[in-house]
């Protein structure tokens, strides 16, 4: 006869073995270890209940190398027994994480804790769909839905390393195909007062600052300027390069004469996609300025004058709150804006002064040509398209009051 659902488990409550009914009715069965073997490393392992066999033979194999490893006896670990923990090592030590840039690996750090804490000693081949929809659950119960998401995808990305390196079976995904909830975009925009009242914030901290402070707060003002006028992400703008900077004489599509055009050439970040960006003239002064004090730095464009190295993402973030702090003193709204929110103010100036959706597209990094080599020659195209895009944003211009008429006598 088949057992019911309501049923518990058919198991021996020994060797650390326990089960509970969840208040949803699905039964829970795991193992637990002392308090001895936690002392020394050891962490709970979830079964799946309509497996109650297996979990025994686990629990007893789990009891027994834990208290080996108590006694300081050795331990010979199964070939079949491969753990969470050591398939998160063999992640790490992969070209699949090792050529990813620093700052991707230390947000998928953060989310390979997480995957340890909870799971560090499950074996890899117990994983199932269940386990992981329920967890979902959970995580959805104890954090946010951008957070319970992203461990959930780093999860996924973890299962497939153990697909490619033969630890599960090819297709047998279990995080592959959940159905997850996605976050609300953002939709937080700038306008022209704010984008004034921070750049100004930054004018007054340079004027009260040593001669250290000012180049920091200016290199500090040409960022905010590069990501609101020029739409590239903070660390695009926090690792751009000196000679990525540099102008040519263009006659692009619509212009009577060639004129000298201000071009930002890079590799962008977080696609590896290349862009040449034609930058807005509002830019080119703070620009030619930093330029020439960039002789004296660390190799980027922008720097922590006060150490000599390029910026971090650390201090950038207390600086941008300096700024922000005072900035909000004349236009109490900046409290709520973002740095991403000023890659967004980007697209909606541009959008507003009649560039079009894909060459506001270009600019922002979503359909650049990522086969194009780059050999310091400007690609008339794309600089064309990213030029539009730049130079549609404009100051709402002053609304005149009309003149009232005089009576006649």
């Amino acid at each position: 006869m088949a057992r019911r659902p309501e049923d518990p488990p058919v198991i021996a409550p020994k060797d650390g073995l326990r089960q509970r009914r969840r208040s949803d009715g699905e039964w829970r069965i795991w193992w637990e270890p002392t308090k001895r073997q936690r002392e020394i490393g050891a962490k709970p392992v979830e079964f799946q209940a309509r497996q109650p066999g297996h979990a025994q033979r686990e629990a007893t194999r789990l009891a027994n190398e834990w208290s080996a490893r108590a006694e300081g006896k050795p331990v010979t670990a199964r070939r079949d027994g491969r753990s969470t923990s050591a398939l998160i090592e063999d992640y790490r030590r992969s070209r699949h994480y090792t050529q990813l840039r620093e700052t991707t690996r230390r947000s998928y750090d953060t989310d390979l804790r997480a995957i340890e804490d909870k799971w560090g000693p499950q074996p890899v081949s117990l994983f199932d769909p269940v386990m992981m929809d329920q967890w979902y659950d959970a995580l959805l119960t104890a954090k946010s839905v951008t957070r319970a998401r992203a461990i959930l995808t780093m999860m996924r990305t973890l299962l497939k390393h153990a697909e490619r390196r033969g630890w599960r079976t090819k297709g047998s995904n279990p995080a592959r195909d959940l159905d997850m909830q996605r976050p609300e975009g953002r939709s937080r925009v700038g306008t022209w007062a704010e984008l004034d009242a921070l750049l100004d914030a930054c004018r007054q901290l340079a004027r009260g600052s040593d001669a250290a402070g000012r180049i920091t707060w200016r290199g500090m003002r040409l960022a905010i300027l590069l990501t609101t006028l020029a739409g590239q992400r903070q660390t695009d703008v926090r690792e751009a390069k000196p000679d990525g900077f540099g102008s040519a004489m263009m006659q692009l599509a619509g212009m009577p004469a060639p004129r000298r055009i201000w071009v930002w050439a890079l590799i962008r970040s977080k696609r590896q996609n290349e862009g040449q960006i034609g930058l807005h003239p509002m830019i080119v002064p703070a620009l030619r300025l930093q330029l020439r004090l960039a002789a004296d730095g660390p190799g980027t464009l922008i720097w922590d004058q006060a150490t000599g190295n390029p910026l971090s993402k650390r201090l950038m973030w207390d600086r941008w709150q300096k700024i922000r702090d005072l900035a909000a003193e004349t236009v109490p709204s900046v409290t709520t804006i973002q740095w991403r929110d000023l890659r967004r103010t980007f697209g909606n100036l541009a959008r507003a002064g009649g560039a079009d959706k894909s060459d506001v597209a270009d600019v922002l990094g979503n359909t650049a040509d990522t086969d194009a080599t780059l050999a310091k020659i400007y690609m008339e195209p794309q600089v064309a398209t990213t030029w539009r895009a730049a130079t549609a944003i404009a100051r709402p211009a002053p609304v005149e009051q009309e003149t009232p008429k005089r009576r006649k006598a």
